[in-house]
């Protein structure tokens, strides 16, 4: 023991035995063996560093002048690490979320090797994640509906000896939009819900694909837009295909509605003939679809004649269009003959019949999931294009061709590494 002789001035040092003192460990892997006064360490599997402070309590009297114990704390450390490796420097990173949802680093901090410090405090990650900034009075906090914070993690006086990841839990405030007016396919309507979180868009893509398709009435319409309106009933220039802010969130939460509107889908198309005496025909049909002559057919066939040309071309309907179709009166009864469509996989074409001779019109493209159409062939082998011409005197079946779409799928590691 070193000590300071007070009369003389001089410091000077004596071995006293350890009987005299007593002593203790911090860390229960380090052991004491006061017969030698050698300490061995147990160390764990995969342990690299560990720390130990040893604390000596002279048992003896007290100091004349002092009510405290003579006490001496000695720190120790053991490790297998060099010198150069325990210089070096790793980083500590927070990322808050949470295990449904996922994280995202807020903060990170290049500390070294074993050197102790300290996460950010509950109230720092609530300032980096500005939680205050979203807080309301009559509504709460907007963007986030609990905050748990590090739950039973340990956040001060750590250490590390590799790059090491901590969590902050926060659950993100949900919103629920009601979308009044929703039109199925027979005309019906409903009210259709959709959830999204403070800062992310509600996914209203669903609401492209209603709409009215009645065949039977010819009523087709197709969505418009969603109209917002105030607990007033006042409209609100609202866009709700953007992320939910602040004065989005508030007119949810205010009792603002949401109603789906939609415009007229049809045309009028008009059918007038040549050759026969036919009075014109008129359909309303959907924009997008393609005419054919299942609207005439019984006519033409109820007078024996038979198609030699329409024009313009069959196609995609997109406003009213006037198609004139050239007829010939046969002096036989005319035949009809029946194509039956093979979409190898794609979705349904009903066989159509046509007069021997009679112009055949292209139907509308199928369509097949992850693949594009690449015309109609005679054969099954798909060696012989089909040519949309006249009806043969014999039922034929044609084949769809396909050809599978190509996509570039791209990897984010979210802050990991690929390999």
């Amino acid at each position: 023991m070193e000590y300071l002789d007070l009369c003389e001035g001089d410091v000077e040092q004596e071995i006293y035995d350890l009987g005299k003192f007593n002593y203790t460990l911090s860390n229960s892997n380090f052991v004491f063996n006061k017969d030698n006064g050698e300490i061995t360490v147990t160390v764990p599997k995969g342990v690299q560093f560990m720390e130990c402070d040893l604390t000596l309590t002279w048992k003896l009297d007290k100091l004349a002048f002092s009510h405290y114990d003579i006490t001496v704390t000695i720190p120790l450390v053991w490790t297998n690490l060099s010198t150069e490796e325990l210089n070096e420097r790793f980083t500590a990173s927070l990322r808050a979320g949470n295990a449904q949802d996922g994280y995202t680093t807020v903060w990170s901090e290049r500390v070294m090797k074993n050197q102790e410090f300290d996460l950010p405090t509950v109230d720092e990650v609530k300032a980096i994640l500005g939680v205050d900034s979203y807080e309301t009075a009559q509504y709460g906090n907007l963007k986030y509906s609990e905050i748990n914070g590090y739950g039973e993690q340990q956040t001060k006086g750590l250490t590390i000896l590799c790059d090491q990841t901590y969590y902050f839990d926060v659950t993100p405030r949900t919103y629920t939009l009601t979308v009044k007016g929703v039109e199925s396919s027979n005309g019906t309507k409903e009210d259709r819900e959709f959830t999204s979180r403070f800062g992310e868009a509600f996914d209203l893509s669903s609401l492209a694909n209603s709409g009215t398709n009645d065949d039977v009435n010819r009523n087709y319409t197709a969505f418009l837009k969603v109209v917002a309106k105030d607990s007033n009933g006042k409209e609100i220039l609202r866009d709700v295909n953007e992320p939910i802010g602040r004065t989005f969130a508030m007119e949810i939460l205010g009792g603002a509605t949401y109603t789906a509107t939609y415009t007229d889908n049809s045309a009028l198309v008009t059918f007038k003939f040549e050759g026969i005496d036919l009075e014109p025909i008129r359909v309303k049909m959907r924009k997008g679809d393609v005419a054919s002559t299942e609207f005439f057919d019984e006519e033409l066939y109820a007078r024996n004649a038979i198609v030699k040309s329409i024009s313009p071309a069959f196609a995609p309907i997109s406003s009213p269009i006037t198609y004139t179709v050239m007829c010939e009166v046969q002096e036989v009864p005319v035949v009809l003959r029946t194509i039956t469509f093979d979409t190898k996989g794609g979705s349904d074409i009903e066989p159509v019949s046509y007069p021997v001779g009679s112009v055949i019109a292209k139907p509308a493209d199928p369509t097949k999931p992850g693949y594009t159409f690449d015309g109609w062939y005679s054969d099954p082998d798909l060696t012989q294009v089909f040519f949309f011409t006249t009806m043969p005197d014999e039922d034929i079946t044609i084949y769809a061709k396909w050809r599978a779409n190509e996509y570039i799928v791209t990897f984010d590691p979210n802050e990991g590494t690929l390999s």
